[in-house]
């Protein structure tokens, strides 16, 4: 049974591994059959070899930095978490903001079964 705390540090652990950008620690955040919605309307990206292509091309999109970090708790319900995020791009060719939120969907083992990423253009704002 998973509980609260694993939950919300499985969260914290992508936020961290994708500051760092380090696919294969979010890589195996995720079940190998487990769904990506970034954002969320866009088609998905299901199982780890889309979802790594994903991050990787991610990455190189804003060369090579994002920054992100938790706005607030991590919250959790049954099976789910949602944490919202800052995520800062300052090496991108028109550096900026934007803000998320990332809402998980948990397997039994405690992987992620499914995440999504919801926010739209209103969300994006340039750096100074």
């Amino acid at each position: 049974m998973l509980d609260h705390a694993q939950m919300r540090d499985a969260v914290l652990a992508y936020a961290s591994f994708f500051q760092d950008r380090n696919v294969d620690g979010i890589l195996a955040l995720f079940t190998p059959d487990a769904v990506l919605e970034d954002p969320v309307g866009r088609p998905a990206h299901v199982g780890l070899e889309a979802i790594r292509s994903f991050f990787v091309a991610g990455f190189a999109t804003v060369n090579g930095e994002m920054i992100m970090q938790p706005e607030g708790e991590v919250r959790v319900a049954e099976r789910h978490a949602a944490c919202a995020m800052l995520v800062t791009c300052p090496r991108a060719e028109t550096p900026f903001r934007i803000a998320t939120l990332d809402v998980f969907a948990f397997a039994e083992d405690g992987r992620f079964s499914s995440m999504q990423a919801f926010w739209g253009p209103g969300n994006f704002h340039p750096l100074g």
